[in-house]
């Protein structure tokens, strides 16, 4: 049985992997938070040694894309400095490390935002660093699904609205928008664990969704997925969050 390290436990695509496939892996957690990168590395590294663990999944991630946010050093120290540090300790260690990109960087000719700039940072350091760990990248959109507590995203503000838990709250339904199903990207990463190359990158493909007709579908579905196959993935979240935040009417 493969020995993980998740690193960001708390994320929803995290608890989502661990769900899934906590009978096929042994999953182990380091909780200690990346501030003082020498105390991180050394401890990390010694846990790793110590159980014997050669996989490692980096899951944290710092997600604000407001275009006037003030967390300019928080975002750089998720996003840059702590999977540069990974990357080093795999690297010592010759371990698999499993690190996340966002296509938000590759979606516009000009940086939007301190999010994007720092995976670009990441984007380019990876392109001329120097591996000797395996190390997997993968490309992703937005993504959705069971576990998210982020409630101010696209999806969860969609189903809190079809299950009357935030009446107020408007939702631009008028747009379209790449979605990806939290459960294919961990597919993905179970698949490359077995992978022999040194470097793997892949972009995992996401589809363009019209906002306003999964709305509709979704209060009008009562949780039933036969009807449109393209929406069944919406579906089963619904029915998280109906089991978490509440009945529908």
């Amino acid at each position: 049985m493969k020995k993980i390290l998740i690193y960001g436990h708390k994320s929803f695509l995290a608890k989502n992997f661990i769900n899934d496939y906590n009978e096929k892996y042994k999953f182990y957690f380091y909780k200690v938070y990346f501030k003082d990168q020498k105390y991180f590395k050394r401890n990390l590294q010694s846990f790793l040694k110590k159980n014997k663990i050669k996989y490692l999944i980096n899951f944290a991630a710092n997600n604000d894309n407001f275009i006037k946010t003030i967390n300019f050093n928080g975002i750089i120290r998720s996003n840059f400095n702590l999977p540069v540090t990974l990357i080093e300790i795999s690297n010592n260690l010759k371990i698999d490390l499993i690190l996340f990109l966002s296509k938000e960087i590759d979606s516009s000719k000009y940086i939007k935002n301190f999010y994007a700039i720092s995976k670009l940072m990441l984007k380019s350091y990876i392109q001329t660093a120097r591996l000797t760990c395996k190390l997997r990248i993968f490309n992703i959109d937005s993504v959705y699904g069971p576990f998210d507590k982020n409630l101010k995203r696209l999806v969860p503000s969609i189903c809190l609205k079809i299950l009357n838990k935030n009446k107020k709250d408007k939702i631009n339904l008028n747009q379209m928008k790449r979605l990806l199903y939290v459960k294919d990207i961990n597919r993905v990463i179970s698949k490359s664990l077995n992978l022999k190359k040194k470097y793997y990158f892949r972009e995992i493909k996401s589809n363009l969704y019209n906002v306003k007709e999964l709305y509709i579908y979704l209060k009008n579905s009562k949780l039933n997925i036969k009807k449109k196959i393209k929406f069944c993935t919406f579906v089963e979240t619904l029915k998280w969050y109906k089991k978490h935040y509440g009945k529908t009417k």
